[in-house]
Order: structure tokens, then sequence, then C-alpha cells
């Protein structure tokens, strides 16, 4: 039977603490971002991952009651409404008026539109198996390029926020299987650190292995100009806590989406009918 483990599942979604409807202004900045699209496209990605966590974990039992519940989990709107909340606690007024002016402009038009349409790209396993040989290649060739790549990924810091924010997501996965009864004698808070922080190298490289491809693509069609003065508005004051404050938005979602799925799978793990 299902609904009971949905009920609980979008209880556990929702207990996250009750903030006031995002600001017009938060709203014009995540229509500006683009988040609406950037959210249906990590719950798409969030489908397939879960897919993956039923071969892994409990081939076969999962079906369309394992698919249902993870659809539930990742639904876009919602996720979208936590981002929104987070931003709105951790951006002032002047901040935000800053960053509309830049994001509602031609150049931060034209690069939302193509993080985003190279992310959507990148669902196709083909298309990423492409962005990882190119890239390749333009290293094996020093193409010049890469070194705004680099210059961008290290003023928004990329590799280290996104290996803290997998970790935390790893974190909260075991804590909501562990909570869900997946493991016979549970599991202590030592011991999952520990399973989690043994996995800092691996997320580091993963990372690592799809930012730089992904980037690369996404900006390719952007001049060096075009793409150095995106890095000049990253850098700025304005820039800097946009990053802090998006980061700490994936991270209050990547937590709860986390949990909510370890919990979930827990159910199916042990066997339950649901």
């Amino acid at each position: 039977m299902l609904r009971p483990i949905l009920s609980i599942t979008l209880l556990i979604f929702m207990a996250l603490p009750g903030r006031a409807a995002p600001s017009a202004q938060v709203q014009a900045l995540g229509d500006a971002l683009q988040l609406p699209a950037l959210m249906a496209i990590m719950a798409e990605e969030g489908l397939a991952y879960a897919g993956d966590l039923e071969a892994e974990m409990f081939s076969g039992r999962g079906g369309g009651a394992w698919q249902a519940l993870v659809k539930n989990i990742y639904e876009a709107k919602r996720l979208e409404t936590v981002m929104l909340e987070v931003l709105d606690e951790e951006l002032t007024t002047a901040e935000l008026e800053t960053l509309i002016a830049f994001y509602t402009g031609d150049l931060g038009q034209r690069v939302t539109d193509l993080e985003v349409t190279a992310r959507r790209a990148l669902l196709d396993p083909m298309v990423e198996e492409g962005s990882i040989a190119i890239y390749e290649d333009m290293a094996l060739e020093s193409h010049p390029r890469l070194a705004l790549i680099e210059d961008f990924v290290q003023v928004n810091d990329l590799i280290e926020r996104n290996v803290a924010g997998g970790l935390n997501s790893n974190l909260s996965f075991y804590r909501g299987l562990n909570e869900g009864g997946a493991f016979e004698y549970g599991m202590s808070e030592s011991d999952m650190l520990a399973d989690v922080w043994a996995q800092e190298g691996d997320v580091r490289d993963e990372t690592a292995q799809w930012l730089y491809p992904y980037l690369t693509m996404a900006y390719e069609p952007l001049n060096d100009s075009d793409l150095q003065a995106y890095i000049d508005m990253s850098a700025s004051e304005a820039g800097i806590r946009l990053n802090a404050a998006l980061f700490a938005a994936f991270d209050v979602m990547f937590r709860q989406v986390s949990y909510d799925l370890g919990f979930g799978a827990a159910q199916f793990i042990k066997g339950q009918e649901l």
C-alpha cells in the first residue's frame, strides 16, 4: 500500500522550517536564473539516479511504487520553492537589485540559457560522453579557453562547495536509511560519518569529471570577453553573495531529498509490501 509511505515522505519533506512566501524580487531573480527549468531537469536527473539506487539496493522490488515515491520527492515546484525560500533569507534587497539587473540583461540571459540548455543536453548519456571527449582533447592541447574555465571554477569555489554538498547529501541519505530501518542493528552517527568521509575522494573525482566538461560545453558559444565579464560578475560582492546563497539553498534541498530517498528506500530494502 503506497499511500502511507507517500504521506510520510511528504511530511518529512515539508518539515523544513516554516518561512514566509518568497518576495517578488526573489521570484524575479529565480525566473531570471531559470530555476523552474533547472529544477525540472534536476527532477529528471533524480529519477535516473533513483533507478540506479533500485538496481543496487533492492533490485526488482521497487517498480511503479518506487517510481511514484521518487516523483513525489523530486516534484520540481517543491524543489523550486525550497530554493527561493533560502535565497530570500540569504540575499539583501540591494544585492537582489544588482543581480536581477545582470541576469535580466543580455549577457545574463545568454549565460543562463546556455547553462540550462547544456544541463538538459547532458541528460543524454551520448552527449555526456561527447562533452567529456571534447574536454579531454582540449586539455591535451592546453586550449586557452580552459584557463578561463578554471578561473570560473576557482572564483566560485565550485569543486570544494560541490564536494561538501555531495558529502552532506550522502550523510543525509545514510540517516534516512538508518531511521527507515534499513540496517538490521542500526548504524551509529560516527559510523555513518566515517563511511561518508571515506567517499570524499570519489566524490571529488566525480565532481571534477562532470563539472569541467559541462562548463566547457555550456560556455563554448561565448567569446572570451563575455566569459571574462561573467567571471568578473561572479567575483563581485553581489556575485559572491549569490554563489553562497545558491549553495546554501542547494544544500537545504539536497539534504532533504537525500534523507527522503534513504527513508523511502529503507521500506523496500526491508521487503515490506507496498
